[in-house]
């Protein structure tokens, strides 16, 4: 499960849940994020449309994402919405939490290597890698390109530097994307031939 630093989320906040139960007039769910906290979805905001029965549009364990309408820290109260979701921040979201359990499973295979748990382990790096980043899966990114280097303006222990670079090293790879397209060259000498040939092997070097 991932860990976040805050143990609430804050108001319209987009949060990864699981649907846990479905009644008539609603729905609660688990927010998978923030330590399996409950939040409840009234019918009205399941969908922009009408409504005829709710288990058409939600089911007991179902993933997805909710914007969180409001927060009651005292009683623990969190009401969701699914209708205020658009397709493409759903999807984004996704994306998101999928790069973050990637993250964690790394964390943890540090944390095991340093015989600490995955707590030490947001505790002493994550937090701090996903405050300097934005997230802790990008950071490993940046590891496993620069090495040291990434984490030159980071305090963190030595130890977990170490362990970092050769988990990242070893098990992210960095994207990358070809671009194509065409190039017009041109020379009036006499020798244009040669005289782009040499270009374009120089450019290649």
């Amino acid at each position: 499960m991932v860990i976040k630093r805050e143990p609430f989320p804050e108001e319209n906040d987009l949060v990864v849940c699981t649907i846990t139960k479905v009644y008539p007039y609603g729905a609660f769910a688990r927010l998978d994020e923030y330590g399996g906290k409950d939040g409840y979805i009234h019918i009205s905001e399941v969908a922009s449309t009408w409504i005829k029965n709710i288990r058409d549009f939600v089911k007991e364990g179902q993933k997805t994402v909710a914007k969180v309408m409001g927060i009651d820290r005292r009683k623990g109260h969190i009401d969701l919405s699914l209708r205020r979701v658009s397709e493409s921040a759903k999807k984004n979201k996704l994306q998101e939490w999928k790069r973050a359990q990637k993250a964690e499973k790394l964390l943890e295979m540090s944390a095991n290597n340093l015989g600490k748990t995955l707590e030490d382990a947001y505790k002493e790096v994550g937090f701090t890698l996903e405050e300097h980043f934005g997230e802790i899966y990008g950071a490993l990114e940046e590891i496993s390109l620069l090495g040291e280097e990434a984490l030159k303006d980071i305090e963190i222990p030595e130890d977990w530097a170490r362990e970092l670079i050769k988990i990242a090293g070893e098990n992210v790879t960095i994207p990358t994307v070809e671009i194509t397209g065409y190039v017009d060259l041109r020379c009036f000498e006499t020798d244009g031939v040669e005289a782009i040939k040499d270009a374009l092997i120089k450019a290649r070097e």
